[in-house]
């Protein structure tokens, strides 16, 4: 569809070992739409992480195409590859392992922008204070290291380095687990506001079915690398067709 921002058409990946062949990813394919938040939820291992690493093709597929804002770049390489790859950022569950621990906090988000090209030295000095000031940090954690600040403070940061871009799609992988729940609560506040903001696309993955429901248009709900039901999200809720599905949200719902 012309409105799509991504499209994963039959996409499998299969790790091997010396002991036994692993099917993380079985003949998945999904859409998202311009402006549209789709979750993936599921129990950790059953292939969420694996599906985004191979969107962002940290990873290579073995089968199936992947389309991002109409182009095909399951093969791309190269200056090809990031030239494409503006349109889609990541954000990882634990934000100071996505930093290198030597460079500042600032010096991260002005590399990002550097990578964009089009903006002078003297810019992109502001454009990462006004970033900073975005995700609700003072401008003076642009002179901090990943190790200086905690977990909730890192993860506004690399958000702020995530849409320094203004990307098409922003990906969140388990994005707010590794944080208490009021920093994930605030954490959650800022995305709506950027996704309202930007008008972005979102790939919200969670082991959270409450939490992604909250926040997604449509679920997809995965099961041993297999997407096992998808619809909107209220529906997914109220009327779950799945056992799995039907599982998770008891689990939920269990005192």
């Amino acid at each position: 569809m012309d409105n799509d921002v991504l499209q994963v058409i039959g996409v499998s990946k299969t790790f091997a070992s010396r002991q036994r062949a692993v099917e993380a990813v079985k003949n998945v394919s999904l859409e998202i739409r311009a402006g549209e938040c789709v979750g993936l939820v599921g129990e950790s291992g059953c292939g969420k992480s694996t599906l985004a690493r191979l969107i962002t093709r940290l990873e290579d597929v073995d089968e199936g195409r992947i389309l991002l804002c109409g182009e095909d770049i399951t093969r791309l390489k190269g200056p090809a590859l990031r030239r494409a790859y503006r349109n889609v950022k990541m954000i990882f569950q634990d934000p100071r392992s996505s930093f290198d621990p030597r460079l500042t906090l600032g010096a991260s988000i002005r590399e990002a922008l550097r990578a964009s090209g089009n903006l002078t030295r003297r810019e992109r000095a502001a454009e990462t204070l006004r970033l900073l000031g975005e995700v609700g940090l003072d401008p003076s954690y642009g002179k901090a290291r990943p190790g200086e600040v905690s977990g909730g403070e890192c993860q506004r940061a690399a958000i702020a380095r995530a849409i320094a871009t203004r990307p098409r799609l922003l990906i969140c992988d388990e994005a707010t687990s590794a944080l208490d729940v009021s920093v994930q609560a605030q954490i959650m506040d800022l995305l709506r506001s950027l996704r309202r903001q930007y008008d972005m696309s979102f790939l919200f993955i969670s082991h959270d079915l409450a939490l992604v429901s909250s926040f997604c248009d449509t679920v997809c709900v995965m099961r041993a690398g297999e997407i096992v039901e998808r619809g909107p999200a209220e529906h997914i809720i109220r009327s779950p067709r799945h056992p799995y599905t039907q599982k998770l949200i008891g689990s939920v719902l269990e005192p």
